[in-house]
């Protein structure tokens, strides 16, 4: 069941005024950890782009294409949000001088210098419409991260560095092989 929660009830129509950075909750109960199909069936006379945003996973994704995720048994109450800001401008850390991310088209790949102590536990690199491509576990001690991004179309993606204190650090790059 999808429905909004206001003032602890629970309703399945939601009418307010439009405000392009409010995060609209919804709220998802699960009888059984189940595949979900997410899709912005109409949008009627409304003109902007529909994303929803998954708190927990820090992910983006545009409902007009079906989203397909598997969750488990409970209520997500806090979890996921209606959001009508792109997900390349969600709120991000400003890369620390020591950190450059490049992408170098001529090699298709996204590079990745580490020049200090920063601690990274993964690297990431995301599509416009915030699915994961591919994901790096990062090694300690290692200062220089290669993706490979030949088998992707031109277009704009999201490299996102994680530090070990959780720290996320976003950058778009520009995939023109």
């Amino acid at each position: 069941m999808l429905s909004w929660r206001l003032e602890h009830e629970e309703f399945l129509i939601n009418v307010q005024p439009f405000q392009r950075n409010e995060k609209v909750p919804i709220f998802f109960s699960i009888a059984e950890t189940t595949p979900v199909e997410i899709l912005l069936a109409e949008k009627g006379n409304f003109e902007e782009t529909i994303f929803l945003y998954d708190a927990e996973e820090n992910l983006y994704y545009n409902i007009s294409e079906p989203i397909s995720l598997v969750l488990n048994k409970g209520d997500y109450a806090q979890r996921f949000y209606l959001t009508f800001e792109t997900p390349l401008d969600p709120p991000q850390i400003s890369p620390p001088s020591e950190i450059a991310i490049f992408q170098n088209n001529i090699e298709q790949r996204t590079e990745i210098r580490i020049q200090s102590n920063f601690n990274t536990e993964a690297i990431a690199l995301f599509d416009i419409s915030g699915r994961k491509l591919v994901e790096v576990k990062a090694d300690p001690g290692k200062l220089e991260y290669l993706i490979s991004t030949g088998n992707y179309s031109n277009g704009y993606y999201v490299i996102k560095i994680k530090s070990q204190d959780g720290a996320v650090i976003s950058k778009k790059v520009i995939i023109s092989n």
